[in-house]
């Protein structure tokens, strides 16, 4: 019999972030170093026409571009997070999460979600969270702050048992 696993969390918006940036990078991991060769072109090319046009605006477009690129994506992702969150106030208070037999439960004050094991597709183990694809395009989210390494072991342990796809992320030990 393998052990049901039950954990009771308060999501912060933190968890919230930290949840859509690794679905993100599971979701379009593959996509965004396509998207970083397009930006490096770009940026490239950018760069060979202010040089024949303007000379002087070369020596700072580079810079300002890639801090814009590389500083703005987090607080941009921050703020959208919270944007959501504000929208939705069944994302707020205590959150239950039941792995048992029959699938994946999750309830609070304002919503109780149960999906069967056949409904979920993957499972993926980062370093911030254990994700659980219903799709490619949703997965419902786990902080692993709030669960021990033994129930971590227990939930891998119910994944295989099922015969889900089980993955943990570089960096999730």
């Amino acid at each position: 019999m393998i052990e049901v696993v039950e954990v009771t969390v308060e999501l912060t918006d933190t968890d919230y972030v930290l949840a859509q940036k690794d679905f993100l990078s599971q979701k379009l991991g593959f996509q965004v170093g396509r998207a970083l060769v397009v930006v490096i072109v770009l940026f490239s090319l950018a760069h060979w026409v202010l040089w024949h046009l303007q000379p002087s605006v070369v020596e700072v477009a580079p810079v300002a571009f890639l801090a814009v690129l590389i500083l703005g994506w987090t607080p941009l992702l921050r703020l959208s997070v919270r944007r959501s969150l504000s929208s939705n106030p069944s994302s707020r208070g205590a959150q239950r999460y039941l792995l048992s037999e029959q699938g994946l439960a999750l309830t609070g004050a304002l919503h109780n979600t149960a999906v069967s094991w056949p409904g979920i597709v993957r499972v993926r183990v980062t370093r911030h969270n254990v994700l659980f694809f219903v799709s490619k395009a949703f997965c419902y989210f786990l902080p692993r702050r709030a669960i021990t390494a033994a129930q971590l072991k227990a939930l891998e342990d119910r994944v295989v048992h099922e015969k889900r796809p089980y993955q943990r992320a570089r960096g999730s030990a």
